[in-house]
């Protein structure tokens, strides 16, 4: 089943429940990052007068850059919507040879729940998606602590 079916498929409310979260760097990667340098991308984000302010290399940026090129920490684009509601009905769908190791994956499960009810909840609330955390910028005594910037891919799955 293709990508985009998989996605089309599970949408429902604004998220959809197939593959992972995933993350890429739009101004070049660093260590284990993934991505590259977008300019056309940032461009277009540019166009919006908040985050033309807010990009690390923006006028509100704590750092004193230039241009983009300068950056090498962010923005970050996320690629899926980070909040995922997970049916505790699906939970007990596994296969026998996986019984024993079933009491801790519940027990990891229920860690990650949202509002507890009194009985066993409908839904779990999955988080998959990085906290707001500050960044580091710049190498030794130069280095500042700054604000993590991401953006968030919108998904509509041909519904508006």
């Amino acid at each position: 089943m293709s990508r985009i079916s998989q996605v089309g498929r599970t949408y429902r409310s604004g998220t959809f429940r197939c593959g992972p979260l995933h993350q890429m760097s739009l101004v070049g990667t660093v260590h284990e990052e993934v991505g590259g340098f977008f300019p056309e991308f940032l461009a277009v984000l540019e166009r919006c007068p908040f985050l033309r302010l807010s990009m690390p290399w923006g006028p509100l940026s704590a750092v004193e850059m230039d241009s983009p090129q300068e950056s090498n920490d962010g923005p970050i684009l996320w690629v899926r919507p980070g909040e995922q509601l997970i049916p505790t009905a699906e939970l007990a769908l596994r296969s026998p040879s996986k019984r024993q190791s079933g009491a801790a994956r519940r027990s990891e499960l229920r860690k990650l729940q949202y509002l507890p009810r009194a009985s066993e909840p409908r839904e779990t609330l999955f988080e998959d998606r990085t906290k707001c955390h500050a960044d580091h910028v710049g190498q030794g005594f130069d280095r500042l602590t700054t604000a993590a910037v991401g953006v968030l891919k919108a998904v509509h799955a041909g519904t508006w």
